[in-house]
């Protein structure tokens, strides 16, 4: 079940959801959405109302012919206080590889091309 919980922050304007269902291992999720893109920008996970990991969208770039790609994104746990960060420096776009490359038969090595700086 998802319930609207209404507009808020989180580095940007946004409109807040939360996410219930006896099939999810966490009590609650909280989900956070862009109000520009309606992308998420963050997302809480909690139990037994206590908020137990959070994921946060950092940073986004518009490239090639308008693809906006993820330049950074973060996972916290709030009980180890463990915070992994997962930043994109460099991403190939448009590239089209023969579909025999993805045969498990296949031994051939693949020319890939350079990769652009975000």
């Amino acid at each position: 079940q998802a319930k609207y919980v209404g507009a808020g922050r989180v580095g940007q304007a946004v409109h807040n959801f939360e996410l219930s269902n006896e099939k999810f291992s966490a009590q609650k999720v909280c989900v956070s959405l862009t109000r520009d893109f309606n992308a998420p920008a963050q997302v809480q996970i909690f139990e037994n109302e206590v908020l137990k990991k959070t994921a946060r969208l950092g940073s986004v770039k518009k490239v090639d012919n308008g693809i906006w790609i993820m330049r950074e994104a973060s996972v916290k746990d709030n009980e180890t206080r463990d915070n992994d960060v997962l930043r994109f420096t460099h991403a190939i776009f448009k590239i089209v590889l023969p579909r025999e490359n993805f045969s498990p038969n296949s031994a051939k090595e693949v020319d890939v091309p350079s990769m652009k700086k975000l």
